[in-house]
């Protein structure tokens, strides 16, 4: 497994890289630069700032520029507020990973209760409102669903608030944590349900039934510790795109994280902010990837690398 792990992580370089490259090369493809506006600026002005953020050079020389800068820890300057992209991403990057976290918790608990409900009571009442649930969830918009919940929930009902959020704070925490976490709930409880029913109809399912093991017991200790295993594929990718894929909600409801930030960046094609959450996203999925490969193991005992 040691081995394996080294192995996984010797990979990520190049991967990373060609991520980097591809993304660099892609932003300057982009007819335009950062400092084009409605009303252009001097052209002493823009000589000054390309130089000011080495953009006067080749593009060959700004790439080999960018790779010495990230192969020490830099990610360059954000152009639009003139700070390094590092400072930028730390400071928004705590409100995203506690609304991604929250996200995943509430996505993981509704859509394994939802999956496994759906599996156990097939045909059922329990099993209709399951699949239901989980087709709305899945049909349904976050930005449609977000308008939805500010509507009934905070104008209607005034239970909760729209703008801001502050962690421990349910009032500011509840709508934007339902909207961003309902349509991967609904991904995992069909994912969860499929998995079940499979499991559910194996022989040795069967032969528990037999020897007179609990209902209950046979679910819990085997079936759902079988059946996890096609549900774990998808929670890497789906972890690390609610914590760096909340660009709608954190716009909606005014959330400062870096989704918010990443969104204004484009629009102002701060190549530095752009640049910088590519690459954490990257990281992140490629780090998760690896941790699901590992909790199969975990899982499946009988699973080996």
């Amino acid at each position: 497994m040691t081995a394996y792990i080294l192995r996984r992580l010797v990979v990520m370089a190049p991967l990373l890289w060609a991520i980097a490259t591809i993304t660099f090369f892609l932003m300057h493809a982009v007819p335009g630069g950062p400092f084009d506006n409605e009303k252009p600026l001097p052209p002493a002005t823009v000589e000054a700032l390309e130089r000011k953020y080495n953009l006067d050079g080749s593009l060959t020389d700004q790439y080999l520029s960018f790779l010495g800068n990230l192969l020490q820890g830099d990610l360059g300057l954000s152009f639009r507020q003139d700070r390094p992209v590092s400072d930028v991403i730390s400071e928004g990057l705590p409100e995203t990973v506690q609304l991604g976290l929250c996200a995943f918790a509430f996505a993981l608990l509704v859509g394994l209760s939802l999956g496994v409900l759906s599996g156990v009571k097939q045909n059922g009442p329990l099993d209709y409102i399951g699949v239901f649930v989980a087709t709305a969830g899945a049909a349904v918009p976050n930005f449609v669903l977000s308008v939805f919940l500010v509507l009934f929930f905070a104008l209607h009902l005034g239970w909760f608030d729209v703008i801001g959020w502050e962690f421990g704070n349910p009032r500011q925490m509840v709508l934007p944590i339902v909207a961003l976490g309902m349509y991967p709930a609904a991904f995992i409880a069909r994912i969860t349900r499929a998995s079940m029913l499979e499991v559910l109809r194996q022989d040795y399912i069967r032969t528990a039934r037999a020897k007179g093991v609990q209902e209950f017991s046979i679910v819990l200790h085997h079936a759902m510790r079988n059946a996890m295993v096609p549900v774990l594929t998808v929670l890497g990718p789906i972890l690390a795109g609610l914590i760096t894929g909340s660009f709608v909600i954190e716009q909606y409801f005014a959330i400062p994280g870096v989704g918010r930030a990443f969104v204004e960046a484009v629009g102002a094609r701060d190549y530095g902010i752009i640049m910088g959450m590519t690459l954490l996203y990257a990281t992140l999925i490629a780090v998760l990837n690896l941790a699901v490969d590992v909790s199969y193991a975990v899982a499946n005992p009988r699973i080996r690398y």
